[in-house]
């Protein structure tokens, strides 16, 4: 005998490999597996430095928490490596003129030097990544990332 399954009693199974977030997550991983390795092999700076380097260098001065919040990171982790980076001559903390509290960080002329270094290899990744998917691919991909952070921005559903 058979059983009618549009009663709802069934639901279909539950696959995790197309689940979405799931997806995105491997991919990040397997992407920021490679970006490691590429670090390591060549300027010898760690995911999170570049990161936090990319960051000031386009930014700054700002404060841990402006780093924080532009990095989407784990703040315990960042903290951990701005000590690293400050303690390594790579990056410096002023005192905010306007009010005395936040401590602004900037890169240093070494910390600069090593963004510039740094630089040309991780634009050669990006272009190779780029060149992985053609025009249309790669606007498809904008414009849906897009929608999926502002998605992710709501707070109800």
């Amino acid at each position: 005998m058979t059983s009618d399954k549009s009663d709802g009693a069934d639901p279909a199974p539950l696959h995790i490999q197309n689940f979405l977030t799931y997806r995105l997550s491997r991919v990040h991983a397997r992407l920021s597996a490679q970006m490691v390795r590429l670090l390591a092999n060549g300027p010898g700076v760690s995911l999170m430095q570049w990161r936090i380097l990319a960051i000031l260098g386009d930014n700054e001065p700002l404060t841990r928490a402006e780093v924080s919040r532009l990095s989407e990171l784990d703040k315990g982790q960042i903290s951990h490596c701005l000590k690293t980076m400050i303690r390594d001559g790579l990056v410096s903390t002023v005192e905010d003129q306007a009010d005395q509290q936040p401590r602004l960080l900037r890169l240093t002329c070494k910390g600069r030097e090593l963004y510039r270094q740094t630089a040309p290899v991780v634009v050669r990744r990006q272009e190779q990544l780029m060149a992985s998917l053609d025009a249309r691919e790669v606007q498809a991909l904008n414009t849906a990332l897009n929608k999926l952070e502002r998605f992710a921005g709501r707070t109800r559903f």
